[in-house]
């Protein structure tokens, strides 16, 4: 009977043994396959939306670069992102967010009230430099260093602006507080700096980042052009990612997380 007993405990605790390494076998199991979900679940390619602009984004076959595409296709990689360019024209960019079918983004928006009820937004990922006008070399009425209040105070100049476009609180504003003589157009930058230089308007306003740009790759002679700055405008408009609702929080996140690490960003402001 002690013989027969000691093989029954023997062979039951045997049993334990086998049961309790199962048990722990297929929770780890467990656990590991959720693990693999969790990352199926972000690991998709993003799709990232832009239209041609430059300095900002400039298309050179399969390979999009620029003073905010560039930096932000380099924190993605380094964040191990998968994600690849898409061109869409500006007008259909919002449009494919809010329609929500698929996980997409799209570069360099302005985050507002009215977005905010459809899409997701990142950090900031760039900040405009203050607008800067450019003038004719020759003009000397609009003076470097100066106040822009005084140059929209001026009727006798006339100011060439795009159609469509927001020029920052601040611009806008005193657009509508001085009324300046104004010409709109729905033409390119390049079309803007040949009717300033052929005398169709005195100046136009735009960043100084795209001016140089423009200075330097447009065939116009930028002999003929002078920059003025103003001491009175501040930094322009903040940039963001937005996205489809279907980008997960734990993708948005993650990118967040890219941006405070990698990207050049100051406080809340980035510099080009």
């Amino acid at each position: 009977m002690r013989i027969f007993f000691v093989i029954s405990l023997y062979f039951g605790m045997f049993f334990l043994v086998l049961v309790g390494r199962s048990i722990l076998h297929d929770g780890a199991f467990d656990d590991h396959i959720a693990d693999g979900e969790k990352e199926r679940k972000t690991n998709y390619s993003l799709q990232l939306h832009f239209y041609e602009r430059r300095p900002y984004y400039i298309r050179y076959n399969d390979y999009v670069y620029g003073v905010i595409a560039q930096p932000i296709a380099s924190m993605l990689n380094k964040m191990n992102i998968s994600f690849n360019w898409v061109e869409t024209p500006i007008s259909k960019q919002l449009e494919l967010i809010r329609e929500n079918r698929e996980p997409i983004c799209a570069v360099g928006w302005f985050n507002t009230p009215e977005r905010q009820e459809y899409a997701k937004f990142t950090r900031q990922i760039y900040r405009d430099g203050p607008l800067i006008a450019l003038t004719r070399v020759m003009d000397r009425r609009i003076e470097d260093s100066g106040s822009l209040d005084r140059v929209l105070a001026d009727s006798n100049l006339r100011l060439l602006l795009k159609n469509g476009y927001f020029y920052g609180s601040y611009v806008e504003n005193r657009l509508h507080e001085y009324n300046p003589s104004i010409l709109k157009t729905n033409t390119s930058n390049i079309g803007m700096m040949e009717m300033v230089v052929n005398g169709r308007a005195d100046y136009m306003l735009i960043t100084e980042v795209e001016a140089d740009d423009l200075l330097v790759h447009s065939s116009i002679d930028r002999n003929d052009f002078r920059k003025v700055h103003f001491k009175d405008v501040p930094l322009g408009n903040r940039r963001y990612l937005i996205c489809s609702n279907m980008v997960g929080d734990d993708m948005i996140e993650q990118i967040n997380d890219g941006i405070v690490r990698f990207l050049d960003i100051s406080g809340d402001i980035r510099y080009p």
